[in-house]
């Protein structure tokens, strides 16, 4: 892993604590948002998922994939 990769990876962990510290907070004071709440909780549920998700992309190794009929266009692609 990388430098920027250690970073990035940091950044997501550190999204995915504060929204579901986040969602804490809204369960806690749910008086004061009121209506906001549903809509407010769906969102960084979704965020937190996504940071998450982002996380772990980033600790695998990239690679790429190519599909098609032609075993030489392929070939020609790749090297």
């Amino acid at each position: 892993m990388t430098a920027n990769d250690a970073t990035l990876s940091n950044a997501c962990q550190t999204l995915d604590r504060v929204g579901a510290e986040f969602l804490t907070w809204l369960e806690d004071h749910s008086e004061r948002v009121r209506q906001e709440k549903a809509g407010l909780t769906k969102e960084f549920r979704r965020l937190t998922a996504q940071a998450r998700r982002l996380e772990q992309a980033v600790r695998r190794p990239m690679c790429a994939g190519v599909f098609g009929p032609s075993q030489s266009g392929k070939s020609y692609l790749i090297s």
